[in-house]
């Protein structure tokens, strides 16, 4: 029997993660053109006759849409960020891993959108074999030639990753960043990881922390120890959402077969 998905409306949470994205990078680069012109094009607006600042205003005002109707009667920007971050809330409200799972962890609730990103970027647990195989999709693997992390370098141009490379930068970004905070359950996963990373790691050795040295002559023997302990509390994050899924799936299929007897309700069924 096939396992149970639990992550039903990703398809959706995918599609509004991605909206969220596509106008906070609009708003990033209209910001930066601003800073750029009143850095670069501040002499210049006498020679011009006219302010460049203007040229930027009014490619806001065209870009920028009238506002639409949106759920329960409201008008609603498009172009507003807080517009897709409340629709990746209500969205998520219909998904059982969010509600069941991911909701008591500390940082998921206050923020919908590492949630959304997350759920929707890994889709259907079901098309996964097993932990490993999420471990490679997300990136979190080891490359077999290297036996490490993979690495930017160890792709050639045009060559294909063979895992989500956007799925990877949330997880060991922002979501990284929020598991170890101190308030967070993994905090001391973290502080055991990252006392063993330390006695680990020898800067002397590493061939990064020695391209630093000849470049700068500064030891770069903090930052490491610090992502490998990160990237492992990733990794074991991962691991506790796969056994939940694995877990619960088995547990809802259960309930469908104990509720169903050649087609009729079994009589311990309470539905």
């Amino acid at each position: 029997m096939e396992p149970i998905p639990l992550n039903e409306n990703w398809r959706q949470l995918l599609f509004l993660y991605r909206a969220y994205k596509l106008v906070q990078n609009l708003r990033i680069a209209f910001e930066s053109t601003e800073r750029n012109f009143k850095r670069d094009w501040q002499k210049y607006i006498d020679d011009i006759g006219r302010d460049p600042l203007a040229l930027v205003w009014n490619l806001k005002q065209e870009l920028k849409p009238k506002t639409i109707v949106g759920p329960a009667g409201k008008e609603a920007n498009i172009w507003s960020e807080n517009y897709w971050a409340s629709l990746m809330m209500e969205a998520l409200q219909n998904n059982r891993t969010y509600l069941e799972y991911l909701q008591y962890i500390y940082g998921f609730q206050s923020s919908p959108i590492q949630a959304a990103g997350l759920l929707g970027m890994i889709g259907d647990q079901t098309k996964f074999k097993g932990l490993r195989s999420l471990w490679h999709y997300c990136g979190l693997h080891n490359n077999e030639k290297t036996g490490r992390a993979p690495k930017l370098s160890d792709y050639k141009k045009g060559m294909k990753r063979d895992y989500n490379s956007s799925l990877r930068t949330l997880l060991c970004g922002n979501i990284g960043k929020t598991l170890i905070r101190k308030n967070s359950i993994y905090r001391s996963n973290y502080e055991e990881y990252r006392i063993l990373e330390n006695e680990r790691h020898d800067w002397k050795t590493c061939e990064s922390c020695q391209e630093v040295w000849k470049k700068t002559k500064k030891k770069n023997h903090k930052l490491h120890p610090f992502m490998r302990a990160k990237r492992k509390v990733v990794k074991k994050f991962v691991k506790d959402l796969w056994n939940y899924w694995q877990e619960n799936s088995h547990k809802a299929q259960a309930n469908n077969v104990s509720q169903k007897v050649n087609g009729f309700p079994a009589p311990n069924c309470l539905c």
